[in-house]
């Protein structure tokens, strides 16, 4: 019991000083700043105010993540005219002469100025062409990310 009465009196003590020091402050801030220049007595001129001493330049820290480089900015690209349009399959020199299904597989009968070919669904026509599908329309094939059909020839 004694305990909280003294720890009482000292948080009371703390906060008389408190209100003490602000009611200072107050007084402080609220009075008129004096002049810097004053009257010298006997008539004298008054003196300036002496300079305050130099600020010593502040110690400079070496970067410690690198320095740091803007880069100039670079004028705008001009747009890419569209790639031209691949040419058809048939100007490669493939014709589409007829399918054939075997055990539910499909094949396709090609002719080329080099000879025959018998394709079917994975393989490759040429360099880029993969046959994708063979249906009563013509040949698919994959090529620059789209299809194109090879049609029979009439």
């Amino acid at each position: 019991m004694a305990v909280r009465l003294l720890a009482f009196l000292c948080a009371l003590a703390a906060l008389a000083g408190l209100a003490l020091a602000a009611r200072d402050l107050n007084r402080v801030l609220r009075a008129p700043a004096p002049d810097t220049v004053a009257a010298q007595p006997g008539g004298a001129q008054p003196q300036p105010p002496t300079p305050a001493p130099p600020v010593p330049p502040a110690q400079a820290w070496p970067p410690l993540f690198g320095t740091l480089v803007v880069p100039e900015p670079q004028p705008p690209t001009p747009p890419q005219p569209p790639a031209p349009p691949a040419p058809p399959l048939s100007s490669l020199g493939f014709t589409l002469k007829g399918t054939a299904t075997l055990n539910g597989e499909t094949w396709a009968i090609l002719a080329h100025p080099t000879g025959e070919r018998i394709l079917r669904v994975g393989d490759m026509l040429a360099e880029g062409l993969q046959v994708v599908a063979i249906d009563d329309s013509g040949l698919w094939v994959a090529r620059n990310g789209g299809r194109d059909v090879l049609e029979f020839t009439e």
